[in-house]
């Protein structure tokens, strides 16, 4: 499933890369940075926070993606139990798969989350502004 990830995580990051700071850029190539230097040591860092909010929706998007693959063609999986138990009305194991696949999606965007905040750090917010 990570053709699903592959289109969120591309366009975050020439976004981010498209959106880079204009003015370090220029600073960067008044002091003579070549466009090696100036693409991974000015735009990359500017662009980060866009690549992981990316990784992030990708990873979202992958995981929902193999569960719906395991929904429509295979009998294991927390695809298939989430089917055998909503089949035979078995309430309890339907709502232990999903309990479960939250817990999946939590541990998985979470710490994509906190090295976003923690990268963006110095970024203002729309809840500093107020």
């Amino acid at each position: 499933m990570w053709k699903a990830a592959l289109f969120p995580i591309l366009i975050n990051t020439a976004a981010g890369i498209a959106n880079s700071n204009k003015d370090l850029v220029e600073m960067a190539r008044a002091f003579g940075a070549n466009r090696f230097n100036l693409f991974w040591k000015v735009m990359v860092p500017d662009a980060l926070p866009s690549i992981l909010s990316g990784l992030r929706i990708g990873a979202a998007i992958s995981t929902v993606g193999t569960v719906i693959a395991e929904l429509t063609m295979v009998q294991s999986g927390l695809g298939g139990l989430l089917v055998a138990a909503g089949n035979r009305f078995q309430m309890d194991k339907y709502f232990a798969v999903v309990i479960v696949l939250m817990a999946l999606g939590t541990l998985i965007t979470a710490p994509l989350r906190f090295t976003e905040n923690r990268v963006a750090r110095w970024r203002v917010s729309l809840r500093d502004e107020t």
